[in-house]
């Protein structure tokens, strides 16, 4: 930002040095040669900062705002990825309390998420369960073949 305040003061000192000797010059040639020679002082005041400038320091601030970046995408990620297992999870338990009620069940349970190239999966599940045995195979059998979580990921007491 220096850079820049340090350009424009020398830009406005340009011109204004400019205007002050254009109007001191007498009429004729030597306004002319002075409105030339002003012209270039302005010109050269304008340019010669870029010719000299350090890019390397833009490229820098550039690298910090890339890693800024980065570190803000990773964490919005993070919070997807965490906001859909909570999902995903929960919907799980919905339906697995809606297919015990179903077979005459009492239920409770906790679904477990692992990461699928991203996406949250249930893998795993922990409950408690009453109700006639045929029903509980029943419900673990439809667990197994509808969210996919193998009978041996299933461990259920009663």
């Amino acid at each position: 930002m220096e850079f820049i305040h340090n350009w424009i003061v020398g830009i406005c000192a340009a011109s204004i040095l400019y205007a002050a000797v254009y109007s001191l010059a007498p009429e004729g040639a030597a306004k002319r040669a002075v409105r030339l020679a002003g012209g270039a002082c302005v010109l050269i005041a304008v340019c010669a900062p870029i010719a000299k400038a350090d890019l390397s320091v833009l490229a820098l601030e550039a690298g910090e705002l890339s890693d800024e970046y980065a570190a803000e995408a990773e964490r919005m990620e993070r919070e997807r990825f965490e906001f859909m297992r909570s999902v995903i999870e929960e919907k799980a338990k919905a339906y697995i309390l809606d297919k015990a009620d179903e077979l005459g069940v009492a239920c409770d349970v906790d679904v477990m998420c692992s990461d699928e190239e991203g996406v949250p999966v249930p893998v795993s599940l922990h409950g408690v369960l009453t109700g006639d045995e045929d029903a509980r195979e029943r419900l673990a059998d439809a667990v197994a073949r509808d969210l996919g979580i193998p009978r041996a990921s299933q461990s259920w007491g009663s």
